[in-house]
């Protein structure tokens, strides 16, 4: 029994070294920058979290509506771990809104709509006018 338990654990561990370097195989090495004078959407996220990719479609279509009005960011937390701490992020998802000069005016965590969104950025004083 110990044999059979210790050959799952030895198999467990070989998988997910596998599964974590195919992972890392096509991650971006790169990080994305902030387009001064462009207010900025950054999710923080993981691509194994439900909530997560949840937010996918939210924000496809926040770059597609917001085109040149917003940028709008992803971050995987868990390919690049430094961003968590330099954002202090405990939690995922999490959306940042940063204004145009680049300034954080306010954190959301969890699922949020692109409706939602475009209204915080609006209550911020940050306007889209989203076409």
């Amino acid at each position: 029994m110990k044999r059979i338990l210790t050959l799952i654990i030895v198999l467990t561990a070989i998988t997910g070294v596998v599964i974590l370097k195919k992972s890392q195989e096509g991650a971006v090495t790169s990080l994305p920058e902030h387009t001064q004078g462009t207010p900025r959407l950054l999710d923080l996220g993981s691509k194994g979290c439900t909530a997560c990719t949840m937010m996918e479609p939210v924000l496809e279509e926040l770059r597609e509506t917001c085109k040149g009005k917003l940028q709008v960011d992803f971050i995987d937390v868990w390919e690049h771990q430094q961003v968590s701490t330099d954002y202090g992020i405990e939690i995922i998802p999490v959306q940042i809104f940063f204004d145009a000069d680049g300034n954080e005016r306010y954190r959301h965590q969890g699922f949020i709509s692109a409706n939602d969104i475009l209204t915080k950025f609006k209550d911020l004083g940050v306007g889209l006018n989203a076409e």
